[in-house]
């Protein structure tokens, strides 16, 4: 495949993504979403890069003559904001049919359910990427059968779909709080991004215990701490009108 053919592509299409955004949640919360997925789809992946990594993880390489942002195939990064931002969008979608109580409107849940789908987009994109030679995994290694990290299609490594659940969680949660919780408006509202950076670091330090801590938190605060989501122009209908707030000098 052509990779400017390619490229373009994936640019139209998020940008329909930025769309549809726009008129579903607001064109605040577009432009935060999508300028925070670029920024963090791109350090994420170069980090891994240089990061040192416990023994055993496996590593992906570019493919020869693909394009790249540093050691990063742009390819991955815009798969990942594309996906992420349609498993945000489905598990909304979804917890609105199956559920009762408000889940779709809460943060936790939507995180969760987020992160789960789009480790199933990650199965798809990481063998097809394997496939056309975008990116290489284990360049010179062949897995052993039995081991935890062993490929399970395509070459595609089990922990690399799990990983994509983990980030996504990290993502999210760290976008919501600070843009679309209650606290939107605290001068202390970036003290919500420290919980999922640490989770980030100690997933490179020891992945699984890691995991096993920060899923056991999301649930916790999923059936604790019932934080509504609030995107502006939307009416949650439990609170009434969860917009901007009221303009000096207009109070009757």
């Amino acid at each position: 495949m052509n990779p400017y053919v390619f490229i373009t592509t994936g640019v139209l299409f998020i940008a329909l993504l930025f769309v549809h955004c726009s008129r579903t949640r607001g064109r605040r919360i577009a432009i935060s979403f999508f300028s925070a997925a670029v920024v963090f789809a791109v350090a994420r992946e170069n980090l891994n890069a240089f990061l040192p990594l416990y023994e055993g993880m496996p590593q992906y390489v570019p493919g020869p003559g693909v394009l790249t942002l540093g050691n990063t195939p742009v390819g991955i990064c815009m798969g990942w904001i594309i996906t992420a931002y349609i498993s945000w969008t489905l598990a909304e979608r979804m917890l609105h049919r199956v559920g009762t109580g408000g889940a779709p409107d809460l943060i936790f849940p939507v995180v969760m359910v987020s992160a789960v789908i789009v480790s199933a987009f990650a199965l798809a994109l990481e063998a097809t990427g394997s496939e056309i030679g975008m990116w290489i995994w284990n360049p010179g290694d062949v897995p052993k059968p039995g081991d935890r990290f062993y490929s399970i299609f395509k070459e595609t490594p089990l922990i690399s779909l799990v990983g994509w659940a983990n980030v996504m969680t990290v993502f999210l949660f760290g976008f919501l709080m600070v843009e679309a919780s209650p606290y939107r408006w605290a001068p202390w509202r970036w003290a919500f991004l420290v919980p999922p950076v640490v989770a980030f670091v100690m997933f490179v330090v020891d992945f699984w215990p890691t995991m096993a801590v920060w899923w056991g938190l999301l649930l916790a605060l999923a059936l604790f701490w019932p934080l509504t989501i609030h995107y502006p122009g939307r009416v949650v209908e439990a609170e009434g009108p969860a917009d901007e707030p009221e303009p000096a000098g207009e109070k009757q």
